[in-house]
This record gives C-alpha cells, structure tokens and sequence, in this order.
C-alpha cells in the first residue's frame, strides 16, 4: 500500500502513517467504494422557503464558450509535482513570465 508514497515520504512520515495503517486497519481498506460512516444534515428554520430564480440565459455563442471551458475544467489531469518543475528551471539563466504561467 506504500509502495505509491515511496521516495515522496520521509522515514518519519512513513513510520508514522504505517503505525496508523496498523492502528485504524478497520478502518481503511485496498478496495474503494463507498461508505455509511459520514452522515450530514442541515437544520433549516421552520419559516425557511425554497429560493426560486430563473436560470440565466446566454445566448448560442457565449453558451458553447462556457461549455468548452467548463469541459476542459472537467477532464482529470494530474497537476505536475514541484519538485520537478523547480527541476527544470534550476539550471536556465533567465526565466521569463511565460515559463512562469506555464507552470501548471
């Protein structure tokens, strides 16, 4: 289960969640799926209405801009760890604002 966090933990931190593992092992389990143990609720007070707004329309253009943005927010994309981007910009001389906005 640790083979994951290899090299990203120190010694410590590694002790420390295996001792955890170990600890709570009832708990945690390889296999995901989902759980019973959270449960939320919101108390509203008795004179509390529903809020009704109409949606708000944009015209064909500005609808599929929106759309095309919001799907590329939605595609899953692993962000780029620190260390390696520090990396590649250790040894450059000069480091303009366009590397700096493309750091992620």
């Amino acid at each position: 289960m640790l083979s994951k966090a290899d090299g990203q933990l120190t010694f410590t931190q590694t002790e420390d969640l295996t001792a955890s593992l170990d600890e709570f092992g009832d708990v945690f389990s390889d296999v995901p799926g989902r759980t019973t143990l959270g449960v939320h609720h919101i108390e509203l007070k008795s004179d509390t209405k529903a809020i009704r707004c109409a949606s708000y329309r944009l015209n064909q253009e500005k609808a599929k801009v929106l759309k095309d943005d919001l799907d590329n927010l939605l595609d899953p994309f692993p962000l780029p760890r620190i260390e390696n981007l520090i990396d590649r910009v250790r040894k450059a001389k000069y480091l303009t604002k366009l590397d700096i906005t493309r750091g992620y």
